[in-house]
């Protein structure tokens, strides 16, 4: 927001510099950008006088003036940039002399000197359009412009929180700069009405409420014989310098009013309200409006508008319409001013994709209390303005004042929480400064009544702010922590998430999250509607069940994420939820994805296995176990299921269009929580040199290598490592499979006999218990 330090300077007394006065609105909460010194560059630019014009004698576009500059008359020599005339009062910059874009000094142009130059607007503020200012009869020759275009000005751009809508104004910015300085004192006093107030019509305007919930107040003041036209220089230049484009008379003036009081008003030719009766109602489905921007609006029974009988003239609290805008040629006008519910506003201008200044303001909250006041002020400023004269009073359909807030502050409380100790005086002056009512409920508890422009204030927490913003906080003596420091709690659960987090990602998974509930297709793949917990009020119907596992959602993120890459290893640490009697019971889960463009189910299911071994290891679980049962391989524990890992079925591989072959796994986190171990044995280096063996056999399709694991570690201690070099499936069904076993000895060099020895009795033990052939 724009701030004029003159505009503000009406309000309260400023004797401080720019800069410190941003200082200490930056101290009290109100973030300042930029200050801009209007005029700022400018040095010999004056109003001067067009004597006469006569051509140019060497060149076609070019002329020459004769200008009276107050102390003398010079020469100018101009080209087709802008239409002047004999007697024209226009900026003129009197070499030497200085402009935002360079020096201007005497010259000659084909021959004739030139002692000056004619300014436009663009030339003298960037941001202003490249036309020529033509000042009134009334302008002193030889006056400085930025003091005849009111340039002696300092502009202030503010970032307002979105809590402070009282500051969107020059009022609520000289009351903070009054709590400050003056103790909250303003120069001006405002709320005070002096026109007749009546209820819902008069002789002269109709006003109605459909809904007083979503329009508390709304007001109405009849003018008549209102003279639109261009507005007066000092208008335009006052809103000019907060960034505010003139219109007319009249809209100038409620524009004024928004950015002066903070109070959004709109003004309706008299003459294009059917019966001069308005009613704010909710908009029919499908009505349409075109605003004052010329686009045509599609509305919907949510949005709040104004109305007579034939439809609608305004979108409530966002923008007038068209059909009942203000113009040169009206005489009659109708001013209004309501309180509209933030929410509806909000919703409204987001669904029109149409934010204003007007809309910004009710969004935030506006001052109820100021209403009539803003009218009132209003409408004497179109008396002196543009003539005119009100009838019947304001008209006012209003619900009950709400109460005043009052919170209830403890003295206690509010040193504890600044970490200083205030006096009582302290307190109660800068809280009364800042508008509130301050009364003593005991010694240590004060009743603090908010003020009707505060709607930010509502607990003791927003009380203490209030106080230390307005002492500074640079004023607080920093108070050392004292006490003791209570080691925290150890959160095995948190910390076993993190750990399986971080061993997942060293194995190369990224971590997703997905949402806690799903639909009816995912219920289905997951055991059926009735096997779960439905949420009462979904907000769509892909959001209606509590989900029961991780697999469906995470498909879904690895379909997505593979129409991008063609390999991917995801998982999800998170909750799933069973139905119970009273409340779904909670269960934590972790659940992967994985899949390579080029790699067989097989190959998968031996990777996420290598993966669930990297995590056993990890987290200390002594060993895991794999079953196979049909097509999953269920992972076990001692005595426990934990989990199982499964391809992605070709079913759902055409439903979630998956490209490649994928596969999956689920395990239960409390089960591997619970069989986790922090505690690490500490295996020495090997010392000797170890031999490393291949054998290679055929068993049969049921053999399992877990088994085959179990009899090789049981063979001797001299068998230190076990994998598996090679498997491939011969035309009988039977398997072929190469063991690589690395032999050691923790007590010297082995031998090739000694090896030779150990490997017998393997392959004897094979052959007993897995039917076992050597492959030759």
């Amino acid at each position: 927001m724009k701030l004029s330090l003159n505009w503000l300077k009406e309000y309260v007394d400023v004797s401080v510099s720019p800069e410190e006065l941003a200082d200490r609105l930056m101290l009290s909460g109100t973030a300042v950008e930029s200050i801009e010194y209007r005029g700022e560059g400018i040095k010999n630019v004056v109003v001067g006088r067009i004597l006469n014009i006569e051509k140019h004698p060497n060149a076609d576009r070019l002329s020459i003036a004769k200008v009276n500059v107050g102390v003398k008359t010079i020469q100018v020599v101009f080209g087709d940039k802008a239409v002047i005339h004999e007697g024209d009062r226009v900026p003129v910059a009197v070499a030497p002399a200085s402009i935002p874009q360079g020096e201007i000094k005497a010259t000659t142009f084909r021959g004739v000197a030139s002692e000056g130059m004619l300014c436009l607007n663009s030339e003298l503020q960037s941001d202003l359009s490249p036309i020529l200012t033509y000042f009134s009869e009334e302008t002193p020759i030889g006056q400085p412009v930025p003091e005849a275009l009111g340039w002696n000005d300092v502009v202030f751009d503010l970032s307002i929180t979105p809590n402070r809508g009282d500051c969107l104004s020059v009022l609520g910015i000289a009351r903070e700069v009054a709590a400050i300085f003056t103790k909250g004192c303003l120069k001006t006093q405002v709320g005070t009405v002096m026109y007749p107030i009546v209820n819902a019509h008069n002789d002269f305007v109709h006003i109605a409420v459909e809904n007083p919930l979503l329009c508390p107040k709304f007001c109405a003041l009849y003018m008549g014989n209102v003279r639109v036209a261009k507005s007066p220089q000092w208008l335009v230049r006052r809103l000019e310098s907060v960034g505010v484009r003139s219109i007319s008379n009249v809209v100038d003036i409620t524009n004024y009013t928004m950015l002066d009081l903070g109070q959004p008003l709109h003004a309706f030719d008299a003459a294009k309200v059917t019966n001069r009766s308005i009613i704010t109602r909710l908009a029919k489905d499908g009505e349409q409006i075109v605003t004052l921007d010329g686009k045509e609006r599609v509305l919907d029974s949510t949005m709040l508008v104004l109305a007579d009988s034939k439809g609608a003239l305004d979108v409530a609290g966002v923008m007038g319409g068209k059909t009942s805008e203000v113009t040169e040629k009206t005489t009659d006008i109708v001013l209004v001013g309501c309180v509209f519910d933030p929410s509806s506003i909000r919703r409204t201008y987001r669904q029109l994709g149409l934010r204003t200044e007007a809309s910004i303001r009710f969004e935030k909250g506006i001052d109820a209390n100021l209403r009539e006041y803003s009218i009132e002020k209003t409408a004497m400023m179109i008396k002196e303005v543009a003539g005119g004269e009100t009838a019947g009073g304001i008209v006012r359909v209003s619900e009950k004042n709400a109460d005043k807030i009052t919170v209830e502050v403890k003295a206690h409380y509010l040193n504890t929480i600044l970490g200083h100790t205030f006096t009582k005086n302290v307190v109660k002056d800068t809280l009364k400064s800042l508008g509130m009512e301050i009364s003593a409920r005991t010694k240590s508890v004060f009743s603090v009544t908010i003020p009707s422009w505060r709607h930010d204030l509502t607990i003791p927490a927003d009380i203490a702010e209030e106080v230390g913003r307005m002492y500074d906080y640079n004023k607080l003596t920093p108070t050392p922590i004292t006490g003791a420091i209570t080691p925290p709690r150890q959160n095995l659960s948190f910390e076993g998430k993190q750990t399986i987090r971080a061993l997942l990602a060293s194995a190369g998974y990224n971590e997703v999250y997905t949402y806690s509930y799903y639909g009816e297709r995912e219920a289905e793949f997951t055991g059926g509607k009735s096997r779960h917990a439905e949420i009462a009020n979904p907000m769509s119907p892909d959001e209606q069940y509590l989900r029961r596992s991780l697999i469906p959602l995470l498909l879904k993120k690895a379909s997505s994420n593979l129409r991008l890459f063609d390999e991917i290893k995801i998982f999800e640490l998170g909750s799933v939820f069973e139905p119970d009697a009273r409340f779904p019971k909670e269960t934590v889960m972790l659940a992967g994805v994985v899949s390579y463009k080029k790699e067989s189910l097989y190959e998968l299911y031996r990777r996420i296995k290598g993966d669930l071994e990297h995590l056993r290891k990890g987290l200390g679980i002594p060993a895991l176990s794999y079953v196979k049962e049909n097509k999953d391989i269920v992972i076990c524990l001692p005595g426990v299921k934990l989990g199982w890992i499964r391809a992605v079925t070709p079913e759902k591989v055409s439903e979630y269009k998956f490209r490649q072959n994928a596969a999956m796994f689920e395990c239960n986190f409390s089960s591997l929580l619970s069989n986790a171990s922090s505690k690490r044995r500490f295996n020495p280096i090997q010392e000797y040199p170890s031999i490393t063996r291949d054998i290679s056999f055929i068993v049969p399709d049921a053999a399992r290598y877990q088994d085959i694991l179990e009899i090789v570690k049981k063979s001797s201690p001299l068998a230190r490592e076990t994998g598996l070099a090679d498997e491939f499936r011969l035309p009988d069904g039977r398997r072929s499979i190469t063991l690589r076993i690395v032999y050691a000895s923790p007590q010297k060099t082995l031998i090739g006999g000694e090896v030779d020895t150990v490997e017998t009795g393997l392959i004897a033990s094979l052959k007993n218990k897995l039917s076992f052939e050597l492959r030759k």
